[in-house]
């Protein structure tokens, strides 16, 4: 986190000492405009000063290796101790100048403040007052950084020292936590915890928690971030308070209201402001390690509002945590939310540095036309930050912990790859032929890119040098890529449609970069398909019949292991090891086989509201991640072991479903061994999906009982 000192180069000095302040320059003091000489300072003298730099710029604490080498620099050159003095020697000292703004170079000042001054002014009143700023010092702000009066950290300097009343208490609290942290974390272990921009994001997020009551020596969030960063008590952290989001009352075309329940049960809340809103997504939090990730935690709820975007977090330190609207998009300007055009990008090392990418309109007010923006949307961007307007995005980048790392877009027929902020593109490719088809349905984690274009199927290494896709599959007249993949660590599997009611399952081995048949499936019906994968054989899911195939992963004859229906019968599958869960949404059933078609099980009136996930699983793979089944059986929620299909547990029953209508029930996050989760059942008629009347559920996994969540 530090950098190597250089009189000759530029420095990147953490100074943008961000403050509050009125709408303009604080008085200027008389003041010496020199450095003072100080032959009684020492080192330790300047900690506060490197602490306060740090916190107002980055909004986050020193690094102890980082607080040493500043202070030492600083002592060397007798700068000022506070930051009234060096903006007051600025103008005049080259040295203070020079440390002032070199700060601007550094990698992680790049990364933090990739907008305009709007959004830069904005960033730097949260890191230290953990608010946005008032509307006439911001317009002050941002005008004489456009104008080129100031720069960004001499306005900073300036915005800092004109801190007044409450705003100076809680950068004193700010600071004080700071080096309460800084001081925790030295040792060798802790350094090494405290390193990089994933840490860096976990320790900004606890300080964004001080504000103005705040008992710096006693904050609950010291511990749990350091025991995060350690990895001892879970990345949701050891005396965190982490709640569940569900929805509840009536629901019309999608949208009901939302609560909150934390995940120990007790009382629900609704979630601020009470208006209906739509559950968009979940940003989720863990640990990964060669390719296995565990330890996860719902970190925030993402929802549509009022047509604005909201993350309510679901971790906190003591009372409900916040929502905060997330960016100026509003949803008339994006074609759909739930349009296949749009794109997750998740960071499961550090949650609000994920992505909700969205196509929007042009200037035509069309979707699906050429100049169609692609808005993107940092779950931690402020109310008043616009989205980032991007090329199309093609493939999420990651790096082996999770961290997302970048982006494969596309600009007209060119292939670039960008940063985690969408700058510095590199050019990777021209693609082969003017039609693209992306073919990046699951996987999230994978770097390993697959698409068509010109009649072929092509791999690209998306965290790789810049080169040429490899062509795999040359497509035959008539034939085309389906939509349906499936990867895990060793392979991608991918259907080639070669008539009506015929696909291909293909296999494209990572390792030797090689493609080969795994067999022929025949489609009955609509001739829709959906795929699964277990360890030894692939399966695929006739969605519009209810058929289920399965062959060989190293290839073979395709063999019929549940037969179909000719009338519409929607089914998808769940895989636990070897064993298949089919859900049949038409026919109210859920039928349970293994993948060489043995041990049968028929669950009649059954519902599938979701699964008892695996505490660790491959982030690679797209299914497996499941332990057990949690099922509705008429109007009982049970368990069952999802690899034999024996009872577990039944956890009590519901309210019986009235007649003229359907129940449809699902969790409105995963379910975990051991924690919280919330089971939501809609009451609608029978030609009804998306309106109707929700209630909540609370349940403990592994634990008998249902308790109704009444929003207090």
């Amino acid at each position: 986190m530090k950098n190597k000192f250089s009189i000759a180069v530029a420095l990147a000095l953490p100074l943008l000492l961000a403050g509050c302040g009125g709408s303009q320059p604080a008085d200027k003091a008389a003041v010496t405009a020199g450095v003072s000489q100080h032959s009684a300072v020492v080192v330790a003298d300047y900690h506060d000063l490197v602490q306060r730099t740090y916190v107002a710029f980055y909004g986050r604490p020193a690094d102890p290796a980082g607080l040493q080498y500043w202070a030492n620099a600083f002592h060397t050159y007798q700068l000022p101790q506070t930051v009234s003095g060096l903006n007051a020697a600025y103008a005049t000292n080259t040295t203070v100048r020079m440390f002032v703004d070199a700060f601007g170079n550094s990698d992680e000042s790049q990364a933090l403040y990739p907008g305009d001054n709007s959004a830069f002014i904005s960033a730097i009143y949260r890191n230290l007052y953990s608010r946005e700023p008032d509307v006439g010092g911001k317009a002050f702000w941002v005008d004489v950084l456009d104008r080129g009066v100031m720069t960004r950290p001499t306005a900073a300097l300036w915005i800092m020292s004109g801190a007044q009343s409450t705003d100076i208490t809680i950068i004193n609290n700010k600071v004080a936590v700071a080096a309460a942290f800084t001081t925790a974390i030295d040792s060798p272990l802790g350094q090494s915890a405290y390193s990089g921009m994933d840490a860096s994001a976990v320790v900004r997020e606890m300080l964004a928690g001080v504000g103005l009551d705040t008992n710096p020596g006693n904050f609950p969030g010291l511990a749990s971030t350091i025991a995060q960063l350690a990895n001892a008590c879970g990345w949701a952290g050891c005396n965190s308070t982490r709640y569940l989001a569900f929805i509840y009352g009536g629901m019309d075309e999608g949208y009901a209201s939302l609560g909150l329940v934390s995940t120990s049960g007790g009382m629900a809340f609704a979630t601020t402001p009470g208006v209906p809103g739509h559950l968009a997504d979940y940003l989720v939090g863990g640990t990964i390690t060669d390719n296995v990730a565990s330890n996860y935690y719902l970190h925030s709820m993402i929802a549509w509002k009022g047509k604005r975007l909201y993350r309510q977090k679901l971790v906190g330190y003591g009372g409900l945590p916040t929502a905060a609207i997330v960016s100026t998009l509003n949803l008339d300007d994006v074609c759909s939310q739930y349009s296949e055009e749009n794109m997750d990008a998740y960071d499961l090392v550090s949650p609000p540095l994920s992505y909700e990418i969205y196509r929007g309109k042009g200037a035509d007010a069309q979707c699906s036309t050429d100049d169609d923006p692609f808005f993107a949307v940092r779950m931690d961007m402020a109310p008043t930050t616009p989205a980032l307007i991007v090329d199309q995005p093609l493939h999420a980048i990651h790096n082996n912990v999770g961290g997302l790392t970048g982006f494969l877009v596309r600009n007209g027929q060119t292939v670039r790859r960008v940063d985690r902020n969408f700058t510095n593109p590199v050019t990777m490719f021209t693609l082969p032929a003017a039609d693209l088809a992306s073919m990046d349905h699951a996987g999230e984690q994978s770097n390993t890119w697959l698409f068509t274009s010109g009649g072929k199927v092509y791999a690209f290494n998306a965290s790789g040098a810049a080169g040429q896709p490899a062509a795999i599959l040359t497509l035959g007249t008539d034939e085309t890529v389906d939509e349906t993949l499936s990867n895990d660590t060793q392979d991608v599997f991918f259907t080639v449609r070669t008539g009506p009611n015929a696909v291909r399952v293909m296999r494209y081995n990572l390792a030797a970069g090689s493609t080969s048949t795994v067999g022929n499936v025949t489609l009955a019906g609509f001739g829709s398909a959906t795929m699964s994968l277990t360890a030894t054989r692939v399966v695929i899911v006739n969605s519009a019949t209810g058929a289920v195939y399965s062959l060989p992963r190293s290839g073979g004859s395709a063999l019929e292991i549940q037969p179909g229906t000719m009338s519409f019968n929607y089914a998808f599958a769940t895989v636990v090891g070897e064993r298949i869960w089919l859900h049949y949404l038409t026919g109210a059933k859920v039928v349970s086989v293994n993948s060489d078609g043995s041990g049968v099980l028929n669950f009649a009136g059954a519902y599938q509201a979701g699964c008892v996930m695996r505490n660790t699983s491959p982030v690679v793979n797209t299914t497996n991640i499941c332990d057990h089944i949690l099922m509705v059986e008429g109007d009982i929620l049970r368990e069952y072991d999802g690899l034999t299909g024996a009872l577990r547990l039944a956890y009590g029953s519901l309210p019986a479903t009235a007649a003229g209508e359907r129940s449809m029930y699902a969790l409105t996050a995963y379910a975990l061994a051991g924690q919280g989760a919330v089971l939501t059942r809609v009451n609608a008629n029978l030609e009804t999906y998306d309106t109707g009347t929700v209630s909540s559920y609370y349940f403990k996994v592994g634990q008998a009982g249902l308790t109704p969540l009444v929003v207090q």
